[in-house]
């Protein structure tokens, strides 16, 4: 399963790909642009989506979804 993370907190990327590695492969991203283009190019099974931050926000980043 494939988990593609998106936040611009680079501390919390590093928990949470730390601790979902184990089991999961895991794509972290703390630019929503760089992650959009990811998700529209490979498949994800989930993902976790940061709702406030600079520039494109996990609201924009949904829709667009």
């Amino acid at each position: 399963m494939h988990i593609t993370l998106i936040d611009d907190n680079k501390e919390l990327l590093e928990v949470l790909t730390h601790s979902l590695s184990d089991t999961f492969s895991v794509e972290p991203f703390n630019d929503p642009d760089m992650g959009m283009d990811f998700i529209k190019s490979h498949h994800t099974d989930a993902i976790l989506l940061d709702l406030h931050m600079p520039g494109k926000d996990g609201f924009q980043c949904f829709e667009e979804l």
